[in-house]
């Protein structure tokens, strides 16, 4: 009886603390105040457009690959992007995986649509976006990239991550200025557990009276 007591109560505790919503964001400046201890990989140590061999490693210590490690630096402008990226290159299947090197609660990247040769669709663009730690994936969301001028995607999520992975499947993913670090999620209770305790109760106490009438 005092194990059925015993797990009731930690579940009713599990219930009762849950992490809020992952936060997501769309705008650079919002992102940054929320999460802190930022590292930025902005690409600038390569130059140019053009293909090469993957995997890259940068001097934040960022590893960037894709399925077959065909990619490709991206010269300021040539996917509407303002300044040095990075891509995948053929097939355009591939996706993009961004090791980290360490676990971690927030990232944020600019995307740039690339349907070629640089070129844009005219209509915005879902990329998916999903984080691993240790092979597990922990999070996923839909980034909306927009044409002609791309777009920014952050998010804190509330459970560690060590690797991200972008993927359009059609299109080539371009990404710059990719930023990650600390801003973990803080605990919120939830109202619910109370009731799942008391119930947990009344059962032990229904299963005691039948032991005593027995």
């Amino acid at each position: 009886m005092k194990n059925i007591l015993a797990s009731t109560i930690a579940g009713a505790l599990l219930v009762g603390t849950s992490f809020a919503a992952t936060t997501t964001y769309t705008d650079r400046a919002t992102y940054e105040a929320a999460a802190d201890a930022q590292t930025v990989e902005d690409f600038e140590t390569l130059s140019g457009t053009t293909t090469f061999t993957g995997p890259w490693v940068g001097p934040s210590g960022l590893i960037v690959s894709t399925e077959t490690n065909n990619m490709f630096s991206v010269g300021p402008g040539q996917s509407t992007n303002p300044t040095q990226g990075i891509g995948s290159n053929n097939p355009p299947t591939d996706s993009m995986t961004l090791d980290l090197g360490g676990d971690f609660f927030s990232f944020g990247l600019d995307i740039f649509q690339n349907n070629g040769g640089g070129g844009q669709t005219g209509t915005d663009q879902d990329y998916i976006i999903t984080v691993f730690d240790d092979g597990a994936q922990v999070g996923q969301w839909t980034a909306t990239v927009a044409s002609n001028g791309g777009s920014f995607f952050g998010a804190i999520n509330m459970l560690a991550f060590d690797m991200i992975n972008i993927s359009n499947r059609s299109l080539f993913e371009v990404v710059d200025n990719v930023s990650w670090g600390n801003g973990s999620v803080a605990p919120v209770p939830v109202p619910g557990a109370l009731p799942l305790m008391l119930a947990g109760l009344g059962a032990l106490g229904v299963a005691k009276r039948k032991k005593k009438s027995a």
